[in-house]
């Protein structure tokens, strides 16, 4: 094999650390260069790949337990600094393993000239690479974080719907008691016009009675009346809001199971699912109490008409 005889000096700085000093060589051989060796470009996309796969597992179990501004903050800090990093130590290694080759190597060896193009290619893909990971880790923990409002925003509007329901069945008992004391208004003057037509015993007194009662009779008629108008209004409403009502769950069923299917993570389908249940479960409970309250209302409205219908016995002079 044919042999290169040369002889040169290459002067380089002592506190490089990685490098070396070449003080003189002989006899070397054409096919092969023996002395300091560099590692070429697919050793550092090894290594370069290695980093990148470390700094996305840290950064993906930082969003997971952040999901917020912060974790988002913490990943493009991390994957910035391993960008630097990765990009030192290559220019480290490249100025290194170059400055064994200053004088005159280059000259004798084109190889060598085009190792350094390559190496820099690697580094630009490198950098290229590197910077696409960071993108991609920050768009993904804001998705999360978009998610988790949208999860907050979904909680709040149900819990609203529902106290706006429980504010109903509230309005609706009240409304419910009025009606119960008109009623027992009236039974209690009913009673009184019967224990007078019994206590019917002074003829003296007739002509007052009559005229008393006749008095009761137009106030029992206009308690009536207004007892038949009240209870008309209260079904009104009840059945005013049990449509209400019941199309407000559908509308909001309609909707959590729509963010359940298209943004809602799996891991958080359960406490939607849960809600949406809860929220079914006290719209049929509202509904089932207001058709016992209309119920009740027809009944005790039928039972004071049939009341009011029987003439008194007191009244029973003025047929004679």
């Amino acid at each position: 094999m044919p042999k290169l005889t040369s002889t040169f000096k290459a002067t380089l700085n002592p506190s490089a650390g990685c490098c070396r000093r070449i003080s003189q060589i002989q006899e070397l051989p054409v096919a092969g260069y023996p002395f300091y060796s560099k590692p070429g470009p697919l050793v550092v996309v090894v290594v370069v790949v290695v980093v990148v796969v470390v700094v996305v597992v840290v950064v993906a179990a930082v969003a997971a337990a952040a999901a917020a501004a912060a974790a988002a903050a913490a990943a493009a800090a991390a994957a910035a600094a391993a960008v630097v990093v990765v990009v030192v130590v290559v220019v480290k290694v490249e100025s290194c393993n170059n400055r064994s080759y200053v004088q005159g190597w280059e000259k004798r060896s084109p190889k060598r000239a085009e190792s350094k193009d390559e190496n820099l290619v690697v580094v630009v893909v490198v950098v290229v690479v590197v910077v696409v990971v960071v993108v991609v880790v920050v768009v993904v923990v804001v998705v999360e974080g978009v998610v988790v409002i949208v999860v907050v925003v979904v909680v709040v509007v149900v819990v609203v719907v529902v106290v706006v329901m429980v504010v109903v069945v509230v309005i609706v008992v009240v409304v419910v008691a009025v009606v119960v004391v008109v009623v027992v208004v009236v039974v209690v003057v009913v009673v009184v016009i019967v224990v007078v037509a019994a206590a019917e015993a002074a003829t003296t007194i007739a002509a007052a009675v009559v005229t008393v009662m006749q008095v009761v009779r137009v106030v029992i008629a206009a308690a009536a009346a207004a007892a038949v108008v009240v209870v008309v209004v209260v079904v009104v409403v009840v059945v005013v809001e049990a449509v209400v009502i019941v199309a407000t769950a559908v509308v909001v069923a309609t909707a959590v199971i729509v963010v359940i299917q298209v943004v809602v993570a799996p891991a958080a389908a359960t406490l939607v699912v849960i809600i949406v249940v809860v929220v079914v479960v006290v719209v049929v409970v509202v509904v089932v109490v207001l058709v016992v309250v209309v119920v009740v209302e027809v009944v005790v409205v039928a039972e004071a008409a049939v009341v009011l219908k029987k003439k008194p016995v007191l009244w029973s002079h003025e047929a004679a």
